[in-house]
């Protein structure tokens, strides 16, 4: 038993980040990301009015991806719920992430695009979360596609170098992946 299972606590929030990926068809990849963020009791705004417990932000972005690039062609955002009526100016910043790849810097983008005052930081949050889904969602769709001539590749290598601990240039899977290339 964890030392936290032993803690006497109240629930007061809960987050929840969902993504989705959908084959559209040979070129096109559809993921679609949530954040709902819900109180369990009453709170007060920065500006001192009352909001209800329940959801205090319900956001939702879809994005459509050109593969293999997973190149942002078109983006939608909806925003169904949120404490201050200026959030909703959020939305247009987002159409600067048209025409972005989800790659390496990725993250860096997002932030330089959408982040700080000019964007939303839970738009923000989603689409970060949204960019690691893709990533799944694409290699998903790779790994089933039973046309696939070309398992061992230097572009598949290139795409997995250095995303994580486990494909670190010189770790024991990029090393692996590049003798099954080099065969």
């Amino acid at each position: 038993m964890s030392i936290f299972d032993k803690l006497d606590k109240t629930k007061i929030h809960t987050r929840q980040i969902s993504t989705e990926t959908y084959v559209v068809d040979e070129d096109y990849l559809l993921v679609e990301g949530v954040l709902k963020d819900d109180r369990t009791k009453v709170s007060r705004r920065s500006t001192g009015e009352l909001i209800p417990a329940g959801t205090i932000h319900h956001m939702v972005i879809r994005l459509l991806l050109k593969l293999p690039s997973l190149g942002i062609e078109d983006l939608e955002v909806e925003i169904i719920s949120a404490p201050y009526p200026d959030c909703l100016e959020t939305c247009e910043v987002m159409n600067g992430m048209k025409g972005v790849s989800i790659s390496s810097g990725f993250s860096k983008k997002v932030r330089s695009i959408a982040g700080g005052p000019r964007g939303c930081a839970h738009l923000v949050s989603l689409l970060l979360a949204m960019g690691q889904a893709a990533f799944q969602g694409f290699w998903t769709h790779e790994s089933t596609n039973t046309n696939q001539d070309n398992i061992y590749s230097e572009e598949r290598l290139r795409f997995l170098e250095g995303t994580c601990w486990a494909w670190r240039r010189g770790g024991k899977l990029q090393q692996t992946l590049l003798e099954k290339i080099q065969l």
